[in-house]
């Protein structure tokens, strides 16, 4: 919980708009429909709702390792959108890959 009300207090001091967020602010691929982005949106949100729910529930130490994957590899995959190596829906493809994985880590304790 100290580590949430310090991220909490770390974006509050270096966020500079109120509507920035990894979420909000990700971009998706040219042509991709609102209702895709929608679907990719919820399954996101889904997944970090796990996620969380996941990180205090278990007794395995496995699964927060396997929760790590996404999160680490979400900001690479980023850096790689940004520096133009991969497009946005490989990002996308990619990082709903990798929220899935976890998914099969679940299922498998």
């Amino acid at each position: 919980l100290v580590s949430n009300v310090a991220a909490s207090w770390a974006t509050k001091s270096l966020r500079h708009d109120d509507m920035e967020s990894t979420t909000a602010t990700m971009p998706y691929w040219e042509g991709c429909s609102d209702q895709t982005e929608k679907v990719f949106k919820h399954f996101y949100a889904l997944a970090q709702f796990g996620a969380t729910v996941g990180c205090m529930m278990t007794s395995n130490p496995a699964w927060p390792l396997a929760i790590l994957l996404p999160i680490q590899g979400a900001s690479f995959l980023m850096t790689l959108v940004r520096k133009g190596i991969i497009s946005t829906m490989s990002y996308h493809m990619a990082y709903a890959f990798s929220l899935l994985l976890v998914f099969a880590v679940g299922v498998r304790q």
